[in-house]
């Protein structure tokens, strides 16, 4: 049986690279025998341990799931206000965001509309009409971007965030 063994004198590397590349080649890789590879025990005890580090994380994203659902939704809702904003002033025409409670969407109008998860609950606070949590709400961009003042609420079983529009410059404060 021919043996084959890595030495640094079997090829002459040159430089301190070529020092590195040699050390690495002769520490982890051949047996006595000549031959690669790892061991049926190694391979069983590193797929344990894959397994258990995906299973211990995966049981820490289940309790997250609602909570970032409910962060997602805040994001989109802000987002979805800023960006009716945004195409108010770049139209220079009025636009206006609907929000319907009874069917758990929102969207600026004439562009599509989102769903809000169903352990998520929405209301809006205008100080001019006062609470509203049914029916439909509609909140109207002026060319300049201001918009009325409002407070849009949302809150599940763990967390409230109140959404404030700022009706001058109209930007969205989310407390």
């Amino acid at each position: 049986m021919k043996r084959h063994y890595l030495s640094p004198t079997s090829h002459k590397p040159q430089g301190y690279a070529g020092l590195l590349i040699s050390t690495f080649h002769l520490s982890h890789f051949t047996f006595h025998d000549g031959r690669s590879g790892f061991t049926l025990l190694e391979l069983i005890i590193v797929l344990f341990l894959i397994t258990l580090v995906t299973g211990i994380s995966s049981f820490f994203f289940i309790g997250n799931t609602s909570s970032g659902r409910f962060n997602a939704t805040v994001r989109e809702l802000s987002a979805t206000i800023r960006r009716a904003k945004h195409i108010a002033e770049v139209k220079r025409a009025a636009g206006s965001i609907m929000i319907d409670f009874d069917g758990m969407r929102y969207g600026i109008e004439g562009y599509g509309c989102k769903n809000i998860p169903p352990d998520i609950r929405i209301k809006v606070v205008d100080p001019i009409t006062g609470e509203t949590g049914s029916g439909m709400y509609r909140m109207s961009f002026q060319q300049t971007g201001s918009i009325k003042p409002a407070r849009i609420i949302l809150w599940n079983k763990k967390r409230e965030v109140t959404i404030e529009i700022d009706p001058v410059v109209g930007f969205v404060i989310v407390k």
